[in-house]
């Protein structure tokens, strides 16, 4: 291996096949032309073609790399991992793809702690991470982890990334319940998780979640690690998160696709979130809306499809005080009303146009399209299309339930 600094002092930076490259603008700048193993000693050796423990090798470049505005780049191979790992400020890790780069966990290790922990102002991009799950059989469950990656500051950017058997995906949080987070960026990641994809909680600054693809990529096509999912998952989880953006995502097969909660305090809720361009399928409820106050969400472009056999609602709003705005949405095969506001939902307001419900009340249980069962509450319907389901009256309402068909088709 041949290492060119420029006249600061020099810092050894490879280990295995690992490569900390700085920034153009960083002048302890570190070119690697020839990738091998470290003979400095500055670091252990690390090698993904063998299944040895990998772990040491990277926290000891993660750390070299750090306040460098420096990226770690991890080339193709297996690279087994037993403790926790910090991306700490500044520094950046960089794999050579989801299908190439991979981060291994496997238990009884660290099962409770995030696999990467990741600090401020860092990018991790092009990395499968994988985790040791039992094998798919009638009755199965997943082994129970943390997070595969916790983001617990401000400036972040996750994409190009596979998250592989996880339990827990991504969680968007700070690590003290005073702190916050906020502008991270998650784009372009595709995940099978079991219990929970991302989780969003006291973000008190814009994020963003684009491009997001669920689906039971490690299932190996038996339906048994898809039929748990469906019973507890939640794809995306947003509690306390200001000002959030959810757009171009795809959910098979979850309990919920998205849920609006709470984090349990005051007006610790979701605020004027977006969701554009969403499709739930085979989930049990598209999105559910529980969290007290939830105000200002807009959904708009959704598109839901239910499973024959399975409880199945595209929208249902359970908390009070909700102001929601739902816009083309189409829904086939709802078991039962395609939007539903319960009884605890009092003093919200619910508004629907250019909805197109082309099938509802599949149970034929005498279940309206639209249905509001919530006092001083309001649903208003209107230029949307009805494909009848097995009741004349297509709006039911405790309070107010109010639609305007352009047609009934």
């Amino acid at each position: 291996m041949r290492v060119l600094a420029s006249s600061a002092p020099s810092v050894a930076c490879a280990v295995g096949l690992l490569a900390c490259v700085s920034s153009a603008q960083d002048t302890r700048r570190f070119d690697l032309d020839e990738l091998g193993r470290d003979t400095s000693g500055a670091c252990p050796s690390g090698d993904p073609s063998d299944s040895n423990d990998d772990t040491a090798a990277i926290a000891c470049f993660l750390s070299l790399c750090a306040d460098r505005a420096a990226v770690l780049h991890v080339p193709s191979g297996t690279y087994t991992i037993t403790q926790p790992l910090k991306l700490p400020q500044g520094c950046s890790i960089q794999g050579d793809g989801d299908r190439s780069t991979i981060f291994q966990r496997n238990l009884p290790v660290f099962a409770s702690a995030p696999l990467l922990e990741v600090h401020n102002n860092t990018t991790v991009r092009g990395i499968r991470f994988d985790q040791e799950q039992p094998d798919p059989i009638p009755g199965w469950s997943p082994y129970v982890y943390g997070p595969t990656l916790h983001a617990v500051g401000d400036d972040i950017l996750v994409e190009n990334v596979l998250f592989f058997r996880a339990y827990s995906a991504i969680r968007l949080a700070p690590v003290s319940p005073q702190g916050s987070v906020g502008r991270i960026l998650v784009r372009n990641v595709r995940a099978h998780s079991f219990h929970r994809g991302i989780v969003v909680d006291r973000a008190r600054d814009v994020v963003r979640l684009e491009q997001l693809h669920f689906w039971p990529f490690s299932d190996g096509g038996t339906g048994h690690a898809l039929e748990w999912t469906k019973k507890h998952g939640i794809a995306i989880e947003s509690l306390w998160n200001d000002n959030p953006f959810l757009t171009n995502v795809f959910a098979f097969g979850y309990s919920t696709g998205v849920e609006f909660g709470s984090s349990g305090c005051a007006d610790c809720v979701t605020s004027k979130a977006k969701v554009v361009n969403f499709d739930a399928d085979v989930c049990g409820r598209g999105v559910a809306i529980t969290g007290p106050g939830t105000r200002g969400l807009m959904i708009t472009n959704m598109s839901y499809q239910g499973e024959e056999g399975r409880t199945s609602i595209p929208i249902l709003v359970t908390g009070d005080f909700i102001w929601l705005a739902v816009s083309q949405l189409d829904v086939q095969h709802a078991s039962e009303s395609a939007i539903r506001v319960e009884a605890s939902a009092t003093r919200s307001f619910v508004s629907v146009s250019q909805a197109m419900i082309r099938g509802y009340d599949r149970t034929g249980t005498r279940q309206p399209a639209f249905d509001n069962v919530a006092q001083k509450t309001r649903l208003w319907v209107r230029e949307s299309y009805l494909r009848r389901g097995w009741v004349i009256n297509p709006c039911r309402g405790a309070s107010s339930c109010e639609v305007e068909f352009d047609n009934e088709l």
